[in-house]
């Protein structure tokens, strides 16, 4: 088992798919806390374990330990068991448009310039903007003028 870190969790890598008759669950603690787990442990979800997930991703805090189950389907009593220490989550990549200025005041006959970037980097920068009042404002790209 392995675990590496995604952006905002982790992501957890089991090398092998749970045997015949048997499920995953997971729970995250904190290292001070790691569950004990012998071949009769129950892994309920009733006691706080979790249904693993498909894709493997899993969010918890930076040091805190995945204890990673596989069970009986029948009775959840454990089966094999895998630990790891979990890394720091990626920082999340900011999304949204950035208008760069944020605020511009202009005088009749005065023009400027904004600088618009799609978040996150590498999105797309296709942008369409309008005007709600063309008698107040207009835009021009590039020189072309879109009213």
């Amino acid at each position: 088992m392995t675990v590496s870190a995604r952006e905002g969790g982790q992501q957890v890598n089991v090398s092998e798919a749970p045997a015949s008759g048997l499920q995953r669950r997971y729970k995250i603690t904190s290292a001070d806390a790691k569950p004990v787990v012998e071949s009769a442990t129950v892994v309920d979800l009733a006691f706080g374990w979790t249904v693993f997930p498909l894709d493997g991703q899993v969010n918890g805090k930076t040091g805190q330990v995945v204890t990673v189950v596989d069970c009986t389907v029948n009775g959840s009593y454990a089966r094999a068991k895998g630990e790891a220490v979990l890394p720091a989550p990626l920082p999340s990549k900011p999304t949204g448009i950035q208008v760069t200025p944020e605020s511009l005041t202009l005088r009749v006959g005065e023009t400027a310039g904004l600088d618009v970037k799609v978040l996150p980097e590498g999105a797309d920068q296709t942008v369409t903007a309008t005007v709600a009042d063309k008698s107040i404002a207009s835009i021009s790209r590039k020189g072309v003028n879109h009213g």
